[in-house]
């Protein structure tokens, strides 16, 4: 790594005076410095980083607590989960302390070693103390938790960790930091360093116990730096009704989210107190961690793949860049269910954006309950659009037919998506807010790998079998038209070939698109403003020969277009 301290016994010995401590800091595989060079705004004139803990400092279940300070030069301290138990998630942990002072231990490699157990790869993060001014006293510390979570998400692959499940972990002002991390209302507090602050700085969740000064001084609204919206990720709380840091600011944190329709879970234990981290006392708040692994688990923040997925993700994608054999996974990868498929797609998509291919969108399939029962299906089918299939078909597109083996032609009615989604939503009304129009779509699957018949629904969702083209019409608002109602008829050389409506969609074509955005966010992926989501073919899907095609959706307009030889 290109800022990685040569090895963890040097740190310690070099520049830090570090007072005796009763328990020994496990040394962690890695540590890395966050910033190239200086950290931003850096005046670099508080002294030398040491370990403030004196033998008169509380106990926590009869342990002292190291407490570092004078921290200038912010650092990440990685712990990776051991291999047989590894599951692809990690968490950055945010040390407590008040801005003044970082638990080291109580609330840092502690919960490492805690996450570690889970499966969980853990980052510590050494952030810039004592806060630096008065005025937005979290800011020095807010830039490198922004550049900690940059960082760790360009590092993933290289680290066997999956770049789409980086959560983050706080106490008392590390879980402000948290929050900041995950509902700040602005932007990258420091102007772009290198490669690595092109990544995301928002975690995927969060998890806050005793976080501090989340609330206005109301106590019931958000304090004026934050805010909750469809791209903030889901968070657990926990906090004691005693805790001298009031839980005010948890609970309107998560009226907030409640409000949004982001899944959060709260528990407000009557004692407590303050300041307790990871260790067992008699009070019932110190069971947070069975509590909060239980919801990493319901969440899939634990689900681990199989071993075989990136192999034959690999293979797939190798098959689709050349004249490789298109693996078949029943037989080649015996064992292999639905739900590994959808992991191989997630890694087959991953691989053809790295290659330069973004996202466009996602689509579904067997959206009527007679199409699920010939494939053995209990929900449609999901896949992933990429921008290279867009057509407007205000310019009345052309398509070769020779330059896509096995090409089809669907009518299916589309959704251009207005806001970020990144959590399960609860009810089409929550869904409706973040749908800025509809619009009519023909939808062209095809290419190599996939002629539909007799293949094994495993093969179609793993190699996402998708579109090779998709042809996008007028936009309509959604708030004039029922899509349901919309009456389809495809015509070819004049020819009425397919008829169709809204309705056939099991369910209704807003439960269909309900369903396929919280498929997409279980599967990791973000739905970004401007993508357009299929929910799924309507009447016939017709194999293309050359000639002239007019489809008219009625209310949404018409869509023409030609396919040669």
């Amino acid at each position: 790594m290109k800022y990685a301290i040569g090895s963890a016994s040097l740190i310690w010995m070099i520049g830090v005076a570090f007072a005796p401590c009763t328990q020994a800091i496990p040394a962690p595989a890695e540590i890395i410095r966050i910033w190239p060079g200086q950290a931003p705004d850096e005046p670099g004139n508080i002294g030398e980083e040491r370990d403030t803990t004196t033998p008169d400092d509380h106990l926590v279940d009869g342990r002292s607590v190291m407490r570092i300070t004078n921290v200038t030069s912010p650092e990440l301290h990685y712990y990776p989960a051991p291999g047989a138990s590894a599951n692809g998630t990690s968490v950055i942990i945010y040390p407590g302390g008040g801005y003044h002072v970082l638990a080291w231990d109580l609330e840092g490699t502690e919960v490492a070693e805690w996450l570690n157990s889970l499966g969980v790869s853990a980052w510590v993060l050494k952030y810039r103390v004592p806060k630096r001014q008065d005025a937005m006293v979290w800011k020095h510390a807010f830039q490198d938790a922004q550049r900690a979570v940059s960082l760790v998400r360009s590092e993933a692959e290289n680290h066997q960790l999956n770049p789409d499940r980086i959560g983050v972990l706080g106490f008392s002002a590390g879980g402000n930091l948290a929050f900041l991390s995950s509902a700040y209302n602005g932007k990258r507090l420091y102007p772009p360093k290198d490669a690595v602050d092109s990544f995301s700085w928002r975690p995927d969740f969060a998890v806050l116990i005793y976080p501090a000064w989340l609330a206005a001084e109301d106590n019931i609204n958000l304090a004026p730096q934050f805010s909750v919206t469809g791209s903030t990720p889901p968070m657990f709380f926990a906090h004691a009704a005693n805790d001298p840091v009031t839980p005010f600011g948890s609970i309107a944190a998560f009226s907030a989210l409640k409000k949004a329709d982001i899944p959060a879970e709260i528990h407000i234990f009557p004692d407590g107190g303050h300041g307790y981290g990871m260790r067992r006392t008699n009070q019932p708040v110190t069971h947070w961690p069975e509590l909060c692994a239980e919801w990493m688990r319901q969440s899939g923040w634990l689900k681990k793949s199989p071993a075989h997925l990136d192999e034959a993700a690999s293979a797939i994608f190798d098959a689709m860049q050349g004249d490789a054999l298109m693996p078949a996974l029943a037989r080649d990868y015996p064992g292999t269910t639905l739900d590994d498929a959808y992991q191989i797609q997630k890694k087959v998509v991953e691989r053809i954006v790295k290659n330069g291919k973004p996202v466009f969108g996602y689509k579904g399939g067997a959206v009527s309950a007679s199409a699920r029962k010939k494939m053995g299906l209990t929900d449609p089918l999901s896949a992933v659009l990429f921008q290279e299939g867009y057509l407007d078909a205000g310019n009345k597109p052309t398509i070769q037919l020779s330059s896509i083996p096995h090409l089809k032609i669907e009518t299916e009615v589309g959704f251009l998506i207005g806001e970020t989604i990144q959590s399960h939503l609860n009810d089409v009304k929550a869904l409706k807010r973040r749908v800025d129009a509809i619009v009519p779509i023909i939808e062209l699957p095809g290419g190599r790998g996939m002629n539909s018949a007799g293949m094994p629904v495993i093969d179609m969702i793993a190699r996402n079998a998708g579109s090779a083209a998709f042809i996008v019409g007028p936009e309509a608002d959604p708030q004039s038209m029922d899509p349901d109602k919309v009456f389809i008829e495809l015509t070819h050389n004049g020819s009425v070939v397919n008829v169709a409506r809204g309705d056939e969609a099991d369910g209704g074509q807003w439960l269909n698109l309900l369903h396929q955005v919280n498929h997409a966010v279980a599967q990791g992926y973000t739905i970004r403003p401007g993508n357009v989501i299929i929910t799924g073919a309507l009447g016939r899907v017709i194999d293309a020969e050359a000639g002239d095609y007019s489809a008219s959706f009625g209310s949404l307009g018409s869509i023409h277009f030609s396919i040669v030889r």
